[in-house]
């Protein structure tokens, strides 16, 4: 988790959330990234690591998490969304709790036999 391998920074190549620090990144969340809403952030961090969308119970769990530590927040309508932040951090901390969350999965050390 604290490698930060997703924020771009090894070897100057770009990240898997932020742009890389190269001459015309500026470690900006990428545009596709930033226009995901907040469920299907959690499926692209999933679909990144364990190969399959997070369940509805998982997303609902990992939801809860995330406005507890205040991530998130709510606009008019109810749609939740990343709060935004000065430095981008709340996308490092949304993946920094799914991929802790990712990665006491059993399913993430042992794959069902093929028949």
């Amino acid at each position: 988790l604290n490698e930060s391998s997703y924020v771009g920074r090894q070897l100057d190549i770009p990240g898997l959330i932020y742009k890389g620090e190269g001459d015309d990144a500026d470690d900006n969340v990428r545009d596709v990234i930033s226009q995901l809403s907040l469920t299907d952030y959690i499926h692209f961090l999933f679909l990144n690591t364990v190969q399959r969308k997070a369940s509805v119970e998982e997303v609902n769990g990992l939801i809860t998490i995330y406005e507890g530590l205040n991530y998130l927040e709510t606009d008019t309508d109810g749609i939740k969304s990343i709060r935004p932040s000065t430095s981008n951090t709340n996308h490092d901390n949304i993946a920094e709790v799914t991929f802790d969350y990712i990665s006491r999965l059993p399913e993430f050390y042992y794959f069902k036999a093929v028949n």
